[in-house]
This record gives C-alpha cells, sequence and structure tokens, in this order.
C-alpha cells in the first residue's frame, strides 16, 4: 500500500514540467523527468506511458536535440 504505483511517473512527468518550464530550474525538472521514464520502464503501464512520455518530451526539448524529442513524441502519439 506504500510506495510508487504507475500512475506515480505522471506526477513526476508533470512536476518536472513545471520545474523546467515554469520556475525556469531546468536541469532540476529534467532530473523528475528521468525519474519519470525510469519508472515508467519499472513499472509499465498501458494506461499511463503515453502521458509520462508525453509530459516528459516538453522538459526534453529544453535539454536533449530535437530529434529526440520528436522520437519520443512519435511514441508517444503510437501509445496512446
Amino acid at each position: 500500500t506504500y510506495g510508487m504505483s504507475p500512475l506515480s511517473g505522471v506526477g513526476f512527468a508533470i512536476f518536472g514540467n513545471y520545474l523546467a518550464l515554469v520556475k525556469g530550474e531546468v536541469e532540476e525538472g529534467y532530473r523528475y523527468v528521468k525519474i519519470a521514464l525510469s519508472l515508467m520502464k519499472r513499472m509499465p503501464s498501458i494506461a499511463h506511458d503515453s502521458e509520462i512520455m508525453y509530459y516528459s518530451t516538453h522538459t526534453k526539448l529544453c535539454v536533449e536535440p530535437i530529434q529526440s524529442a520528436i522520437e519520443h513524441y512519435a511514441i508517444a502519439h503510437t501509445a496512446a
């Protein structure tokens, strides 16, 4: 009853977006996005994987080349 669930990754991704895009703390936000993606790999969920990938890509655009972000969007779209 305690710990992480498949939905936790969505929260980490959205919080990472908030930190990076609203507060301007890009590195800290990217850390949360990487946690979200790590959780997604450890606890895959058909219901939440596309959400995690979609939200995490917004922050990835600030850090990584746009080509990797486009790939991520395509995978998220396919998963949805």
